[in-house]
């Protein structure tokens, strides 16, 4: 269930016209990468809970680009890593017809961090509760 589920995460994620590259799993993978494509998704799991009939499944995702030179661009990156971070939350859940659902409302924490460039952007930390009978691999592309 969770490798799909993170297969529906990854082309929800890959279909934003923003986004030319995915990190798996770790954020900081991206300093290791020796031509990062900007504007990156990342990844990162958190807690896993399982109910009787439903898994929870909680991330970390994060968007960024990096900055311009003077660093003018940063507040526009957040900016736009909500929206784009809000979006791929909501796509998940409504492609999930009922079968994945939001735990809580997500937290969004913008930040401006030294990867291997200067870069902007926001990571959102969400809950899902998704079916254990649902069968996400049949929900993404």
């Amino acid at each position: 269930m969770l490798i799909e589920f993170v297969k529906l995460i990854r082309s929800v994620a890959a279909a934003q016209p923003a986004i030319n590259q995915i990190v798996d799993n770790d954020v900081y993978k991206l300093n290791s990468l020796k031509d990062a494509e900007y504007s990156v998704f990342a990844w990162q799991q958190r807690q896993h809970t399982e109910e009787v009939d439903f898994w929870l499944f909680s991330f970390q995702f994060f968007y960024l680009d990096r900055l311009t030179q003077d660093g003018g661009n940063e507040l526009e990156t957040q900016s736009i890593a909500l929206d784009i971070l809000s979006n791929i939350i909501g796509t998940i859940v409504s492609i999930g017809g009922g079968e994945i659902e939001l735990v809580t409302n997500p937290t969004y924490q913008p930040f401006t961090q030294k990867f291997k460039d200067e870069c902007a952007g926001a990571y959102a930390t969400v809950t899902f509760r998704v079916a254990k009978e649902c069968i996400c691999e049949e929900l993404y592309l």
